[in-house]
């Protein structure tokens, strides 16, 4: 190639590279970031992607973030028996009583209905109203000393009605002067399992 030619060939480049800047065929632009990127609940789902913000730490959760809840039913049974014609709570059933406000206080939604019992010993009326006293001494310890809710409490009263021990002796009538209550309650909880998910729907 003579050196004219490479003359021609150097001015028809210079004039490419300028026509291209003077056309703007190479423009540099900023771009914005669309979507929020972050992770503010760290359950390994963005937040562009995310349904459930604010996930309990460590639970599992599904590709939009949100905890896998299971439900269970947990129950709890409470029996204080009480001394003839008699309405007063003998010390040792007292950590009975405070594992049934254990129960309630674990698990908020929980109601208890406590039940009195007497023996067939005197008449209907008496017993009927004996029991009704048993049931509330019961439900006022709960709420005294171990702070649950009244309204989550109640207390009713059968009489001889509903023996435990249908026998008429001594051993029937001890086993029959009870409260007893029996609570169960649905409830939910997150699984804690940890897994890390992709992020598409």
């Amino acid at each position: 190639m003579n050196t004219y030619h490479k003359l021609g060939l150097a001015l028809a480049v210079a004039a490419l590279i300028s026509g291209c800047s003077s056309n703007g065929l190479v423009d540099w632009q900023t771009t914005t970031q669309a979507n929020d990127l972050s992770d503010s609940d760290g359950d390994g789902v963005i937040l562009a992607r995310e349904d459930c913000v604010g996930t309990l730490p460590g639970a599992t959760v599904n590709n939009v973030g949100c905890g896998d809840v299971s439900q269970f039913t947990a129950r709890k049974k409470l029996n204080v028996l009480f001394p003839n014609n008699s309405s007063e709570i003998n010390s040792r059933f007292y950590p009975e009583i405070e594992a049934v406000a254990e129960f309630m206080n674990q698990y908020p939604g929980s109601t208890v209905t406590i039940e009195g019992h007497s023996s067939n010993v005197g008449s209907r009326e008496l017993n009927l109203k004996l029991s009704d006293r048993r049931a509330n001494a019961v439900k006022q310890v709960l709420i005294d000393q171990f702070g649950i809710e009244a309204d989550r409490i109640s207390a009713v009263g059968y009489g001889f009605d509903r023996p435990i021990d249908p026998a008429n002796d001594a051993l029937a009538h001890s086993r029959n002067r009870r409260v007893v209550a029996e609570m169960a309650t649905k409830d939910s909880a997150a699984s804690m399992r940890w897994n890390v998910w992709t992020v598409g729907k």
